[in-house]
């Protein structure tokens, strides 16, 4: 539809049937499924002006009444989708699906909370709706997806630590590392082998990525807190994000989310009304051909469909500088990211000009900033 102007697109249902032939997969689905929704909001009208189309969809609630719906139905089968093929198979072995427990993926270790975080809970953060609770994953596979435990992720759990010193900090893996920063960050956090979800029941989740992405999102519906990548440092407490009512948080990636929101970085309350939709919608979403359609693509999605569940911060606070500005994180001066709360490293494009070559006495003796950032949680070893 036009925007402004008082221009109106054609909104009979064979116009909009039309538009959903230029979808596909999953998009398609979800074209198709929206457009008697819409046609029956706008009781039989021809055409519609933009602002019509979105009064409907959005704040009318079209499609979130039919979503709904699904929810609360999907949600009165949750305990009982899997069966009893979690008793007798492994997670690896078809045994689970998206909606199973991360409780139910722990082969070893345990997630109680440290004693200070829970007293924290009932003074510090009493009556936050995101508690102090911090999520990493690695080691999804045995080979480390070619990159082993290294001092940038040593620094993430660190960081983490050093600024949130009440949090539990829980770092889940498959394939346990076995570097020497490994062992250091073990002190700072609480290892949690899983046996992981590796089918939607569609598509096998072949990827440790997408296995990740998942995992992520079982690990906030059941605890709640903050899921952080181990590529993102932080630099400054979560706590004004945490002491609010916002029930789920994502940033968005480029100056006004240009890029969409990105999911290195969540914060959301235990069983939040997005991260469950989320999951509702991750099966049919899910395509490993289309690498970020059920991470990024998907959120985005809802977000639209539940605004008043997402809350979107802006990409200072975790995505700044964003990935095609690297020479000023690494080797710029001057900059002290004071809006920054974390810090996403971009470690996959970041590795081989800059993190490859970082070491303790690079970053204690080197003046850029990224050194004088992150120089404070280094070991005294």
């Amino acid at each position: 539809a036009p925007d402004g102007g008082g221009g109106a697109a054609d909104v009979s249902p064979e116009a909009l049937g039309k538009y959903c032939e230029e979808f596909k997969g999953v998009f398609l689905d979800q074209c198709t499924r929206v457009v008697p929704l819409i046609t029956n909001a706008l009781k039989g009208k021809k055409q519609a002006t933009r602002a019509q189309l979105e009064a409907v969809i959005f704040k009318g609630g079209a499609c979130k009444r039919n979503f709904a719906k699904e929810r609360k139905k999907k949600g009165k089968r949750r305990k009982t989708e899997e069966g009893t093929t979690r008793k007798t198979k492994s997670c690896s072995d078809g045994g689970c699906g998206v909606h199973t427990s991360i409780h139910d993926l722990v082969v070893e270790g345990d997630l109680s909370l440290r004693s200070v975080t829970q007293k924290s809970m009932k003074k510090k953060y009493k009556g936050a709706s995101v508690p102090p609770i911090i999520h990493f994953i690695f080691g999804m596979a045995p080979d480390f997806g070619g990159k082993p435990f290294a001092l940038i992720h040593y620094l993430a759990v660190k960081s983490a630590h050093d600024v949130m010193p009440s949090a539990t900090i829980f770092l889940y893996y498959t394939y346990e590392p076995d570097t020497e920063w490994w062992r250091k960050a073990k002190k700072y956090c609480k290892p949690i082998r899983i046996d992981p979800v590796k089918n939607t029941g569609a598509w096998p989740i072949d990827h440790v990525a997408h296995v990740a992405d998942l995992v992520r999102l079982q690990a906030l519906r059941d605890l709640g807190g903050i899921y952080m990548d181990l590529d993102v440092v932080t630099l400054r407490p979560f706590d004004s994000l945490m002491s609010s009512d916002y029930t789920f948080i994502m940033g968005q990636e480029g100056e006004n989310g240009v890029y969409g929101l990105c999911n290195a970085v969540l914060m959301s309350a235990p069983n939040s009304s997005f991260v469950d939709v989320w999951i509702d919608h991750f099966s049919e979403a899910y395509d490993p051909n289309i690498w970020s359609l059920h991470s990024v693509k998907l959120p985005s999605i809802l977000g639209h469909l539940y605004p008043a569940d997402l809350t979107q911060v802006r990409d200072k606070t975790f995505f700044y500088p964003l990935w095609d500005n690297l020479e000023h994180m690494y080797a710029g001066h001057g900059d002290t990211f004071p809006d920054n709360i974390a810090m996403h490293l971009w470690e996959s494009l970041a590795h081989d000009k800059f993190i490859s070559r970082l070491n303790p006495d690079y970053i204690r003796n080197v003046d850029n900033n990224f050194n004088n950032a992150v120089r404070r949680f280094l070991p005294a070893d």
